[in-house]
């Protein structure tokens, strides 16, 4: 117990003191999306949903949460987030990778292993 509260204490402490002067910050709201993504990951037992709420949630918090910033906040995550990171040919050569482990894990599996 003792070493969560201190883990607590030190993000707490942490969001604040590394916060930049003039910029905005959400402090401890920032840490919201990583949250949302884990327990919605564990609830559907499926992750691409999951990192799509969780980057949706924090696009939305980056446009303000109004309702016109939870709409530019998905236009955001289907345009910067998703097809810039696709587009560039080292993140794209990561994803294939990627997915290729991930078919061998399944290969195996399927196969007796595990």
């Amino acid at each position: 117990m003792n070493r969560f509260v201190f883990a607590a204490f030190m993000l707490l402490v942490s969001t604040f003191a590394f916060a930049e002067d003039g910029a905005t910050s959400h402090g401890v709201w920032s840490l919201l999306p990583a949250f949302i993504t884990i327990v919605i990951a564990l609830l559907l037992r499926s992750v691409i949903p999951a990192l799509f709420a969780g980057l949706w949630l924090g696009a939305s918090m980056v446009n303000g949460q109004t309702p016109g910033g939870v709409l530019q906040g998905l236009l955001d995550t289907a345009q910067r987030y998703v097809v810039n990171v696709v587009a560039d040919a080292d993140r794209a050569a990561i994803i294939v990778f990627t997915l290729l482990i991930s078919g061998m894990v399944g290969i195996t599996t399927r196969n007796g292993a595990m």
